[in-house]
């Protein structure tokens, strides 16, 4: 498989083309105002040979110093080799400096050479026998230019490491929350299965005959569960029918005590809606505000405000209820993918404080 080539080496790939064509474009200039027949490429190749030994010490810089050792926190290593590398590029570029030629000195102008004593004892000996200087005003600035070009290579390197990480720690949180979401969707659907499971036995028992349309209801839930529940999200109007299909599945168990009511929205688009996030609410209600003895009702309402998706389910509270009204593992598990999906963008208000009734507001965005 080919490997792309990275944005941090598309950069460095163009700088250095930018300065290995700089000579060529620089003695095309010459040509075309001079109108020379041909490019000096002896001044191009003496400018390459003097670009080279920063090539070099960029090269081992960028691809063996800062990645195998920087990297790996082994700076004390780093900045050993980083000091004998510029060791070593200040004794090359002394070593390559050009003798220049020893000039007379003003003395030899002006007094003739038959009275040398006369220069030796007024002056002392010829400047030009001084032992040449070690290190020059050249050598100082190409040390400093050399110092520099690591440092912003340096700089970018840590630049697009820190990019790296940051998409790498993004891409690992996805994976987490993917990963997550998985989790507590399989929690969802045993719970689920196991509510409907325990409707139908209970209406077996009422009413045998309603048995196996009911057994065909529930196959298109779990139709539902099991292909569309393992998606990321689906149409609204596919969730909003298999709340339908749950209500109708409770319907055949439950007395004309019991009032239900739903308010589907009116759709002009069909928007993305997780799946089975409603479905938790609208089972709670059943389970602990529905009863055989007295007067219950069950009101649920699916409405589109502003990009928003706002349900509210309200049902009564049975005489004979029990203190977990409030849900249980289904309730925690709609939070949390809540907080997942919608990190601070969406409101859940649960009223539990009446003894009469059990109210739930829930609003997220829609995608």
């Amino acid at each position: 498989m080919r490997r792309r080539l990275s944005k941090e080496n598309i950069v460095y790939f163009v700088i250095w083309g930018l300065l290995a064509a700089a000579p060529i474009l620089s003695e095309a200039y010459e040509l075309l105002v001079h109108h020379d027949n041909a490019l000096d490429w002896s001044s191009v190749v003496r400018a390459w040979y003097v670009i080279l030994p920063f090539a070099i010490a960029f090269v081992l810089h960028n691809w063996l110093l800062a990645p195998r050792l920087l990297y790996d926190n082994r700076r004390t290593l780093y900045i050993s080799c980083l000091v004998a590398l510029m060791a070593l590029f200040m004794v090359y570029q002394c070593t390559q400096r050009p003798s220049a030629p020893e000039k007379p000195s003003f003395e030899e102008h002006v007094m003739p050479p038959s009275h040398p004593e006369r220069m030796d004892e007024a002056h002392g000996p010829h400047p030009h026998h001084r032992p040449p200087a070690i290190v020059e005003q050249h050598d100082i600035v190409s040390g400093i230019i050399l110092l520099l070009m690591l440092g912003m290579n340096l700089g970018t390197k840590l630049y697009f490491k820190q990019r790296r990480d940051e998409q790498f720690s993004l891409e690992r949180e996805r994976q987490h929350l993917q990963q997550q979401l998985e989790y507590l969707k399989y929690q969802i659907n045993p719970h689920f299965l196991m509510n409907t499971l325990n409707n139908i036995h209970a209406l077996i028992d009422i009413n045998p005959a309603e048995a196996q349309q009911t057994i065909i209801d529930l196959s298109h839930l779990l139709r539902f569960v099991l292909y569309e529940g393992a998606k990321p999200t689906v149409l609204l109007s596919r969730e909003v029918q298999f709340v339908c299909d749950y209500i109708t599945l409770m319907r055949q168990r439950l007395s004309d005590t019991v009032t239900i009511t739903l308010d589907r929205p009116t759709l002009d688009i069909d928007p993305q809606v997780p799946p089975m996030l409603l479905i938790t609410f609208v089972e709670n209600a059943f389970k602990h505000g529905v009863s055989y003895r007295y007067p219950t009702y069950v009101n649920i309402s699916i409405a589109l405000h502003d990009q928003r998706l706002h349900f509210d389910c309200r049902n009564s509270r049975r005489p004979e209820g029990t203190a977990d009204d409030g849900g249980g593992v289904g309730l925690q598990n709609v939070r949390q993918r809540l907080d997942i999906l919608f990190p601070g963008n969406y409101i859940l208000d649960i009223d539990d404080q009446s003894s009469d009734y059990y109210a739930v507001h829930l609003e997220f965005p829609l995608t």
